[in-house]
């Protein structure tokens, strides 16, 4: 049968009942385009999930055959990293960032001397016989024909440590500017450490 060109018209315009026209947006884009876009957003995250899942289901398995023990360890790892794949598509769900994990803290190097504690950690000692190690930043005159040397930090800081000599050994000299060692009572001199030193020889330079 001949479609009266009325209805062929009608048609290719659109304007008969089993055609149906595309809708647009204000910006030209096709409602069939935008839904597209919506599914792709709303399937990513289900797709991150399924990935976690398919993984930790392989891992669980335990071999054929295998010791009972190693399978157990195995599912327990697995259990552990399907957990941790869990929780990084939740967050990506939730639009949360991962975050940046902290550098690891430096170890504090040990003294050179055996045994030795670091001029910092000498008024937690006080009342002990300990060996101090520490750079000797400056000396001066001190009553009693002594020198006062300044460990660690200035003279009286109670973060430093004081080491008096005699003066006529002149150690205040030699060891001014070098990483030293010093051995004896640690007093408390009204709020900072300090060691006593008859024979200035003991006293050992490591830097």
């Amino acid at each position: 049968m001949v479609r009266p060109a009325s209805d062929e018209a009608g048609a290719l315009t659109g304007g008969g009942s089993g055609c149906h026209t595309r809708r647009s947006d204000g910006d030209g884009t096709s409602g069939l385009v935008l839904a597209r876009r919506r599914r792709r957003r709303r399937s990513a995250p289900i797709g991150l999930l399924s990935l976690a899942l398919i993984l930790g289901g392989c891992a669980c398995g335990p071999a054929r055959g295998g010791d009972p023990s190693a399978a157990a360890t195995a599912a327990a790892q697995a259990t552990s990293t399907l957990r941790v794949a869990e929780a990084t598509v939740q967050r990506i769900i939730a639009g949360i960032p991962t975050p940046t994990p902290l550098p690891a803290p430096s170890p504090t190097p040990t003294p050179n001397c055996p045994g030795a504690i670091w001029w910092h950690q000498a008024r937690a000692h006080v009342g002990e016989v300990r060996t101090v190690q520490g750079p000797v930043l400056a000396s001066r005159p001190a009553p009693g024909a002594l020198d006062l040397l300044e460990v660690g930090q200035p003279y009286p800081d109670p973060t430093g440590l004081g080491v008096l000599v005699p003066a006529s050994s002149g150690a205040a000299a030699r060891l001014t500017g070098h990483g030293v060692c010093v051995g004896g009572s640690i007093e408390n001199d009204e709020g900072t450490p300090l060691i006593r030193v008859r024979d200035p020889a003991s006293i050992v330079v490591v830097s």
